[in-house]
């Protein structure tokens, strides 16, 4: 929308906005950007604005005028007829069409075509339109000025009557950008007894438009539907002025206003006598939008009281009667309570309004209200601690390197068993009961589109299931990890492929770094975990993840096929990734809904005595038996302990692993015998425990 300066000053007084800036600045206050400025010898300037879709009413200096005058307070004026025109004129229109609802002409005689005045002409082609005759260029004036679209027919070339209806299949028009088009039953036409003569709403005939011969004219202007005219305009490809005003939503009540100003306009400029009032043929009455609005309801949306609601309110144009609201015609945007608040707010000034942070609990909205009201004093003020827990446990695994996905919460029948009433489609109508089943899918598109370290995601989020029938939600985190996990090296390393241990690794390293002690059990998963239930058609091989005597989730080998059809119909051999999952809820609850206090400790003041060992143990051997056997020895003075080393030979079914033990004393230097004897314990303990063979040491 390109507004001139001196145009908008007919309607308001600007004198304090009287340059660019400064009135880019005002509107920017209104939520309307600037795009492109310009400055013309006589002072006066121009603004490109950016006026979003749903604003319409923007596209005119009076739009602009009226917005700026419920802002700043000024006074907006209107604007006075020389003539005054009434209704009760006799030509023939008739309204077939429902796409059609208001049609207002009026007939003028003995016009004088010829070439607008300087100062129309001037403020068009400053706004960006090519001056074409007076009468022309009134309803292209008009149109820039009140923003309702009309046209100009010449009344000897038209006829007596005009008949508003859907045009006939492989209809013709050639319109006045000179093209003939044919056209369909879909779109909506001016006609008369013989012809369309205008594409209604988007261009008026040729052969009907006014020429330097014509004496006698009907003005035309009507509301149409915005999507027919949206239609009809892309289907043949034509951009106007009118079409792009009235596909957003002109206003239905204008018609009559803007022929008038029209009328008085062309009358001024051209001569001619109005020779009766105007005709207006309604097909359906205007009624206006009617909105619920509470007075209450600005505090709990915006935070706080807004003095003077229903006076900025009304200034836009908004009558009540009670709480019932009405929106003004102009303003198609206005449909609910919450936008007659944002334009409080926004009339108001954003940076008005108190900054206060919400309250929140830090817990997204209960998926059955029951789990809330129970919940209610089961977890109390432990609920910040919760978050907490949940947050801390992502922000380990991405420090391991896992990717954190964001999946549909939506299952089919094998992973779920909350049935959806609605699916969005007939494959995802359950809620989900895992994780582990969209994370495989997120590896299989990830590897597909060649990401680097595809094979390392995690997910936290709910999980659901039923209890007593009931459907409940629990918080689970689960990861995966599959292919390759480190590339072969320059120095001759070869690739590292994703195996049990990773996974295992995982897990401990998140125990760790939370200060609790998570440990890996073989045996059938806990029936209470709110997810083992459907790992059976998941997991290969597995194993129970556990905090002292309870199971708090579950680890192992997954088959990638079970969730791809594209990888179990390839026929590959390595279908497997390596993940686990743990109910955050039953492992919080082990807890005792709190994470041990971290404990610090000075810089030790002693040396650190490092020894190296290596074993062949069985391939099946978990990294975390052998760290097992390493504790149950009880090693005086180990302070840490590492794995530096996995090798596995091809075709043998064992495996080397290294670990490097550190020791140090917080009261003396460690002698050698001190260090030996430990090292020694953990040897036996190794080959006791796991069957271990020593390597080296």
């Amino acid at each position: 929308m390109i507004m001139l300066f001196s145009w908008l000053s007919d309607f308001i007084q600007l004198s304090e906005y009287s340059s660019p800036e400064k009135l880019s600045k005002l509107f920017a206050s209104l939520g309307i950007e600037t795009a492109e400025a310009e400055i013309f010898e006589d002072n006066d300037f121009m603004l490109d604005l950016e006026i979003t879709a749903n604003r319409p009413d923007l596209l005119s200096h009076f739009g602009l005028a009226r917005e700026i005058s419920v802002l700043t307070g000024k006074k907006l004026k209107k604007i006075e007829f020389e003539n005054q025109i009434g209704e009760g004129g006799s030509f023939d229109i008739k309204i077939i069409s429902e796409r059609c609802s208001r049609y207002a002409g009026l007939v003028m005689h003995g016009v004088k075509v010829s070439e607008s005045p300087e100062w129309m002409k001037k403020r068009l082609l400053r706004v960006g339109l090519r001056p074409i005759s007076n009468v022309v260029d009134a309803t292209n004036y008009v149109l820039m000025e009140l923003n309702h679209p009309m046209h100009a027919f010449d009344l000897d070339l038209l006829g007596n009557h005009i008949i508003v209806r859907q045009a006939a299949a492989k209809e013709k028009i050639k319109l006045l950008d000179g093209r003939e088009y044919s056209l369909v039953e879909d779109d909506l036409v001016i006609a008369n007894s013989e012809k369309p003569v205008a594409l209604a709403g988007v261009m008026g005939g040729e052969e009907t438009g006014v020429n330097s011969n014509t004496t006698n004219i009907l003005l035309e202007a009507a509301w149409f539907q915005p999507a027919s005219i949206r239609r009809t305009a892309r289907r043949h490809g034509i951009s106007s002025d009118s079409a792009y005003r009235f596909e957003r939503g002109a206003d239905p009540l204008a018609p009559l206003y803007a022929i008038r100003r029209l009328a008085d306009l062309i009358k001024k400029i051209s001569g001619g006598e109005i020779s009766e009032g105007i005709k207006l043929s309604e097909k359906e009455a205007y009624k206006a939008t009617e909105i619920n609005f509470r007075d209450e309801s600005v505090k709990r949306f915006l935070g706080c009281a807004v003095p003077r609601t229903r006076e900025i309110l009304c200034s836009l144009g908004v009558n009540f009667d009670g709480d019932r609201a009405e929106a003004p015609s102009w303003r198609t945007d206005l449909t609910r309570e919450i936008d007659l608040i944002e334009e409080v707010a926004r009339i108001s000034g954003y940076d008005s309004l108190p900054e206060t942070l919400p309250h929140f609990l830090g817990r997204s909205l209960d998926f059955i209200a029951k789990r809330k009201t129970t919940e209610s004093s089961e977890w109390g003020e432990n609920a910040e601690r919760f978050i907490d827990f949940r947050r801390r446990i992502a922000e380990v695994l991405e420090s391991l390197g896992f990717d954190r996905c964001v999946t549909f919460s939506f299952e089919n029948e094998r992973f779920g068993e909350v049935r959806i009433v609605n699916p969005i489609n007939s494959e995802l109508n359950y809620m989900r009961g895992t994780l582990l089943p969209s994370l495989l899918r997120v590896v299989e598109l990830r590897e597909f589109r060649g990401i680097p370290d595809s094979g390392r995601v995690f997910e936290l989020d709910k999980t659901f299931r039923l209890e007593d029938g009931e459907p409940t939600e629990n918080y689970s985190a689960s990861a995966i990890i599959a292919g390759i996990v480190e590339e072969k090296r320059y120095d001759g390393r070869p690739e590292e492929i994703a195996a049990v241990d990773h996974a295992i690794g995982a897990i401990k390293v998140l125990g760790s770094l939370l200060k609790i002690s998570l440990e890996i059990k073989a045996g059938e998963a806990d029936s209470k975990i709110s997810f083992s239930k459907f790992h059976d058609a998941l997991f290969v091989h597995s194993a129970d993840i556990c905090f002292e005597a309870h199971t708090v989730g579950r680890v192992g080998m997954l088959d990638r096929s079970a969730v791809s059809k594209k990888i179990k119909d390839s026929g590959a051999s390595e279908t497997f990734a390596y993940g686990f999952e743990i109910d955050l809820e039953a492992l919080w609850n082990a807890v005792g809904r709190k994470l041990p206090i971290p404990k610090y400790s000075t810089l030790p003041r002693f040396p650190s005595a490092e020894r190296d060992l290596a074993f062949w143990v069985s391939a099946a051997v978990p990294i975390s038996e052998i760290f097992s056997a390493v504790s149950s020895a009880e090693p005086a003075n180990l302070e840490k302990m590492k794995l530096f080393d996995i090798f596995q030979p091809k075709k043998e079914d064992r495996k080397s692993v290294g670990i490097r033990l550190i020791f140090r004393s917080s009261e003396r230097t460690l002698t050698d015998s001190e260090i030996n004897s430990a090292v020694d314990a953990v040897i036996a303990s190794i080959e006791k425990r796991v069957n271990g063979e020593l390597r080296s040491r």
